[in-house]
């Protein structure tokens, strides 16, 4: 079952129902909502608490290593056209 406290259930639907990603998968992976800016620092990205909560879109080499991540968040700033962006460092 994916860990519910590291993924809010509006990124579990779109990660498990938009995209078919499963469970197993999501878990394996990596993938979290950052919901705290220090969280956001941590990884690399500028202090902007105003992007969050974001999905956090870890990237791996073919072996496996961890590359940079991707954030994917919902804009409030353009809220009203319900468009994603992808924030990548």
């Amino acid at each position: 079952m994916t860990d519910s406290v590291s993924l809010s259930p509006h990124h579990i639907t779109i990660l498990r129902e938009e995209s078919g990603i499963t469970e197993t998968i999501i878990n394996a992976r990596g993938y979290r909502t950052i919901t705290q800016e220090t969280e956001l620092v941590r990884l690399g990205f500028a202090a902007a608490p105003h992007l969050l909560p974001g999905l956090l879109l870890p990237l791996h080499t073919t072996d496996g290593r961890l590359v940079v991540p991707d954030l994917l968040i919902h804009s409030p700033i353009i809220h009203q056209f319900s468009i994603w962006m992808l924030i990548q460092l």
